[in-house]
């Protein structure tokens, strides 16, 4: 296995704006680099070529680690239409990892936390716990599953056990965890609950060994008696609408054994469990009972409060009340029976309407998100495709697909533009409407400048905020790369939902339809806009022909935000070009025949 990397100082035919670095540095390789890969926690450029992984230092391009590659993988990649998308590496979420060949690394030492010797096959799932500082990652062997626990901050093994699954095909593939409809829970430093799809293991992580495991599929659990039981429900059955079946066990903490030989079935399917008076009250579809830490697996009451539609209870100086169907019955707590023979009939609450997704504050002023294309505001409804706020100008601007104009076939959509004042409640549209090829990914609020970026990154669309009006400034357009084969620029559209090769698009896809990061990131609490989205980046990338300069060699161009120009140009003479930004750090990487060249900006 060889590895050569030469620090060359290049002459390059760019143009540098004055807002922009010089040039950082090029490294030449011993093979062609297919693809650059971001990790994503320490911003770890990791080349992927033919025949190994190498981790570069993103300041100097020095060669921190490499590993080695199977050779039919990096074939494969090379020889793909797409070969900048390698497929037999996971970047671990959260963590400084990465999983390839059965290997897992630290990228930030190249130290192998699992190796060749432990014949792991494939990659299921893993879990961060960010409070403890520790992560779970999930493998597949040849005859069953491993679970390893690593101590995040120093790479420390913490343990490595395996599951008692039965062996078999389908031991090689899925996540075994998300198979049993349940995450791993964390109990303290050193102890979880794993399930999967046949059992429930308590694990010692200090100890590194499998304190106890309970044989069936748990669908979930809780905590209960101050700790010292764990209570176990299943799944509902395949016709049931009901969250949970109608068992529970019970187990010991400690030891896991059951308090009951068999499981405790109730006439109904279990809804909610709640601590009571040194026992627990639990409420079914056809009725409630108190059930006690014991051995009986009886309830406390001879006989359930049998009434169905159970919403809640609660108990005043000694007296219970149970609510159920608008009614409200008083019941003797100690028996479950009730004291009159007609229940109180309560007025019914009137109807509310449907309730908002998310309801935040922007500028002083509370906006109610209704979904991923509809917010409201001071009674005013906004819809849209793509949404950005600026809280210093008290605007909104908006970007809305037009569905009646897309060229599906090209897969080319139109957008109408639109600014809103909250403060006077007036809105104002831009002039024209604007094409974008694969739809747009993204609207950005920089300053007096909107800009909006295609899901291909190949279309850029300036604006300006002048006097309460959203004016049209420029829009960029590029034609992707005309490389080996079939590929094009349309890659993350497709991997998006939108068209394939063997079809052509009936309609324009959902996922342009509105805006999900939006839609996502406002149910999160305390999501409050000052200027949204905030991205650090502060350029962004086009690689490919300019249209108007349709028979010249393809260009990196590197737009500026802030001042809304080009702050350096770039041919590239070698069709495998191809970049990747690294937002944070504001360095470009580029691929270009052999070398890596690295930008700042």
């Amino acid at each position: 296995m060889r590895y050569f990397f030469t620090l060359l100082t290049l002459c390059l035919g760019v143009t540098l704006s004055a807002q922009a670095e010089q040039f950082v540095d090029s490294v030449n390789l011993n093979g062609l680099p297919l693809q650059i890969l971001l990790e994503d926690v320490t911003s770890t450029p990791i080349v992927i070529q033919q025949y190994s992984f190498v981790g570069l230092n993103p300041m100097n391009g020095d060669s921190l680690w490499s590993v080695e590659r199977k050779a039919l993988s990096g074939i494969a990649q090379k020889m793909s239409d797409d070969h900048d998308e390698a497929t037999d590496v996971v970047d671990i979420p959260d963590v400084p990892y990465i999983f390839v060949n059965g290997v897992l690394v630290d990228v930030r030492s190249g130290e192998k936390l699992i190796d060749e010797s432990e014949n792991v096959k494939l990659f299921r799932a893993s879990y961060f716990f960010e409070e403890e500082g520790v992560c779970l990652i999930e493998v597949s062997l040849k005859g069953g599953i491993r679970l390893y626990a690593f101590e995040v901050a120093s790479g420390k093994r913490m343990m490595a056990v395996e599951t008692d699954l039965k062996p078999g095909l389908d031991n090689l593939a899925g996540n075994r965890a998300a198979e049993s409809g349940k995450d791993p829970v964390i109990l303290d430093r050193d102890n979880i609950l794993y399930y999967d799809a046949q059992n429930l293991y308590h694990i010692d992580l200090a100890a590194g060994k499998i304190n106890w495991k309970y044989d069936g599929k748990v669908y979930d659990s809780r905590v209960v008696n101050d700790g010292k039981n764990l209570l176990l429900l299943f799944p509902p059955g395949l016709i049931s609408l009901a969250d949970y079946g109608k068992e529970f066990h019970l187990l010991d903490m400690v030891t896991g054994e059951p308090l009951t030989k068999k499981r405790v079935k109730l006439d109904g399917a279990v809804k909610t469990i709640e601590p009571y008076d040194g026992g627990l009250a639990i409420v079914h579809t056809k009725g409630m009972n108190i059930f006690d830490y014991d051995d009986s697996g009886e309830g406390r009451w001879s006989k359930d409060f049998a009434e169905g539609g159970i919403s809640s209870f609660e108990v005043t100086n000694g007296e219970m009340a149970i609510y159920y169907k608008n009614k409200k019955m008083m019941v003797d707590p100690a028996t479950g029976k009730a004291k009159t023979k007609k229940p109180e009939k309560l007025d019914r609450e009137p109807y509310a309407g449907a309730a908002p997704k998310a309801v935040f504050d922007f500028a002083g002023k509370e906006v109610k998100m209704w979904g991923s294309n509809k917010i409201e505001i001071d009674g005013e409804q906004i819809f849209f495709s793509q949404i950005a706020f600026d809280a210093a100008r008290k605007m909104i601007v908006t970007a809305k697909v037009n569905e009646t104009n897309a060229n599906l076939k090209k897969e080319v959509y139109y957008y109408d533009f639109e600014a809103y004042d909250i403060t006077t409640k007036s809105k104002v549209t831009m002039e024209g409407r604007f094409a974008f090829s694969s739809g747009m990914a993204e609207l950005e609020i920089i300053g007096d400048r909107v800009i909006a970026y295609s899901h291909d990154g190949l279309t850029v669309l300036t604006s300006n905020l002048e006097f309460g009006e959203l004016v049209h400034d420029v829009t960029y357009k590029f034609n992707a790369i005309q490389r080996k084969g079939t590929k094009t620029a349309k890659r993350i559209g497709r991997l998006l939902g939108g068209s394939s090769d063997e079809e052509d698009l009936t309609e324009v896809p959902g996922y342009l339809k509105g805006d999900y990061v939006f839609y996502n990131e406002a149910k999160a609490e305390g999501f409050a806009p000052v200027v949204y989205p905030a991205s650090p980046a502060k350029v962004h990338v086009l690689l490919g022909t300019p249209v108007t300069q349709k028979y010249r060699m393809p260009l990196l161009a590197v737009f500026e935000k802030a001042s809304g120009e080009f702050v350096m140009q770039d041919r590239m003479i070698y069709d495998n070009a191809q970049f990747t930004l690294d937002p944070e750090k504001n360095q470009v990487y580029v691929i270009h025949g052999k070398s890596i060249r690295w930008y700042r900006f």
